[in-house]
């Protein structure tokens, strides 16, 4: 399962954009790496914007909710996904391929 963007700002999935940036700034704040000391907090800074920037543009927001973290990210689908289509549009074309030469004889 991919970040829930939700619940790394502490929202509801139906927050507004108001309610978006207002958790966005006081997480920053809070792990902020130059005010917070803690190993983790520039790993959990970075998941914090990484959640603002898809959850705060609507259409990145948009995939988000349809498809999950994957869609959102700035390349798209995963190469997984897209290694699998292409290896699904290969067998399909292999199996037409058989068909035809089957029938030839």
């Amino acid at each position: 399962m991919g970040k829930d963007y939700y619940k790394i700002l502490g929202i509801p999935s139906g927050a507004n954009e108001d309610e978006i940036k207002k958790a966005y700034r006081k997480m920053a704040l809070k792990y902020h790496p130059d005010k917070n000391k803690e190993p983790n907090a520039e790993e959990k800074f970075k998941e914090i914007a990484e959640a603002y920037d898809v959850l705060s543009d609507p259409k990145k927001r948009g995939l988000y909710d349809q498809y999950g973290e994957e869609a959102a990210a700035p390349l798209g689908p995963s190469v997984a996904l897209t290694q699998m289509t292409w290896m699904w549009m290969k067998m399909r074309t292999h199996l037409a391929l058989s068909a035809v030469l089957a029938s030839m004889g």
